[in-house]
């Protein structure tokens, strides 16, 4: 189970460390994200605490991961073949299973 708490206090605490190392987007972004994050509905926050932001290839405790991984390990390893992502929103073969309104939106 992940701890939201622990998360948001450790990107807070690198932000000093990317703006010093210029690193423009994390700066950035990851300003945004922890003001956003901090001002979340408390509903969607009540499902955070309870660990709910992690996403599972398979279910179990200790497979979890957050959603930037789990996009690599799904939609990106597409991108990463012969081809890359060329052409896969005309050819439905090769969508992963889930991300078809992902794409299209």
């Amino acid at each position: 189970m992940s701890d939201w708490l622990l998360h948001l206090k450790a990107t807070e605490m690198m932000l000093p460390y990317m703006f010093a190392a210029h690193k423009y987007n994390y700066s950035r972004y990851g300003l945004y994200y922890v003001r956003s994050m901090t001002r979340i509905q408390p509903d969607i926050l009540a499902k955070f605490y309870k660990g709910q932001q992690s996403l599972r290839h398979t279910a179990g405790l200790w497979n979890g991961e957050w959603s930037d991984m789990f996009i690599e390990t799904t939609w990106m390893r597409k991108g990463h073949g012969p081809g890359g992502i060329i052409g896969n929103t005309e050819n439905p073969k090769r969508w992963p299973h889930g991300s078809t309104a992902w794409m299209l939106s």
